[in-house]
């Protein structure tokens, strides 16, 4: 039940986005789409978030850019960004990373001072995504800058090579990783959980790759799971995979170097 406080808040409503978060916070912890109109608390919560969202998508977002430009969604339904606020930064051909400003932007990472000068240049922050501007001047992010694998000279964009093993009918879960390769730089290694009861192979897995991306795109290794490793909100722990495999690596060349310290032993014995 809302708290004596949170009532009389209720009793004088507002528009202002401010006086919904008091409401939702008096209300409780439940989503805001779980919500009913079974009592006057609620029903005025509901109100005044609807009188919001009416206010932004006719004036659009005026409190979150630095020169006061709207962000009103167009016809299409996308909201085109001033450059002024955002735009693509490139230092080389291959580095489109995304880089916004604003007084929405941090002020820095909490007692991290290098981290905080890496990401917060000139009054831009750099936001590690990879992304692309279209000739309209919409963006779409592309990656994380951080999950590009370079493949034989080649950018692959983990991200893109994840949407076609998910659209494998018989893939649960699939993710794809950048491993160290000695010949190519790196080498692309997908993890996939099969859905239950269906076997799969990895001819399996790269010729439908091979049928949908272009060949230095096509995963070179395929290993199949029970689970993937993931984070309490169920992101893929990708850096998590790669730390296994380098380990992986690492134990297999310290086994070979071992092996070649004996043979070189013996042979001088």
């Amino acid at each position: 039940m809302p708290t004596n406080t949170a009532t009389a808040i209720f009793t004088t409503p507002t528009s202002e986005l401010s006086a919904v978060n008091i409401i939702l916070s008096g209300i409780g912890e439940a989503p805001v789409n779980s919500l009913s109109d079974t009592t006057s608390d609620v029903a005025v919560a509901l109100n005044i978030l609807a009188e919001v969202s009416k206010e932004v998508q006719t004036e659009g977002w005026q409190w979150n850019t630095e020169d006061d430009y709207p962000l009103t969604p167009g016809d299409d339904g996308r909201i085109k960004l001033h450059p002024s606020i955002v735009r693509v930064h490139f230092r080389d051909p291959d580095d489109r990373e995304l880089v916004i400003r604003g007084p929405q932007v941090m002020q820095g990472y909490w007692h991290l001072p290098d981290e905080t000068a890496s990401a917060l240049r000139n009054g831009w922050l750099y936001t590690g995504d990879l992304a692309v501007m279209d000739e309209e001047g919409y963006f779409f992010i592309m990656d994380r800058k951080k999950d590009m694998v370079m493949v034989g000279g080649y950018n692959v964009y983990p991200r893109e090579v994840d949407e076609v093993l998910l659209e494998h009918p018989d893939v649960l879960e699939g993710v794809s990783v950048g491993i160290p390769d000695g010949v190519r730089g790196e080498a692309l290694k997908a993890y996939i959980v099969p859905r239950p009861g269906v076997e799969l192979t990895k001819a399996d897995i790269v010729g439908w790759c091979r049928q949908r991306l272009a060949s230095y795109k096509v995963p070179r290794l395929v290993e199949f799971r029970e689970e993937l490793p993931k984070t309490i909100v169920g992101k893929v722990l990708r850096r998590a995979l790669r730390e296994e495999e380098m380990a992986k690596q690492a134990k297999k060349a310290a086994r070979h170097a071992a092996r070649q310290d004996g043979a070189a032993t013996a042979k001088e014995d």
